[in-house]
């Protein structure tokens, strides 16, 4: 899942993971998402989202912190495109 937005200030940009949603079978919701790139000088978040499948480890360790035994990966970069000319 990948999610690009428009902030208005570096101090307003959302950084944080998403509340991902699921339906009846276990599938993630995508209605979150946005692909919005921005203009010249703005400042642009973009986040993508893996749902990594994991197993349960050696005495029940559990690294899933999503559904159906899932792992959100998640990478967020912010930064300002360039000035037009």
């Amino acid at each position: 899942m990948v999610d690009v937005r428009v902030a208005t200030s570096w101090s307003s940009a959302d950084t944080s993971a998403p509340v991902l949603t699921y339906d009846g079978q276990g599938n993630a919701l995508t209605t979150w998402q946005q692909f919005n790139p921005g203009n010249a000088g703005d400042i642009v978040v973009v986040r993508v989202i893996y749902l990594w499948p994991v197993f349960l480890g050696p005495l029940g360790f559990n690294l899933s912190n999503q559904p159906n035994n899932t792992r959100m990966i998640l990478a967020t970069a912010a930064f300002q495109n360039e000035p037009s000319s």
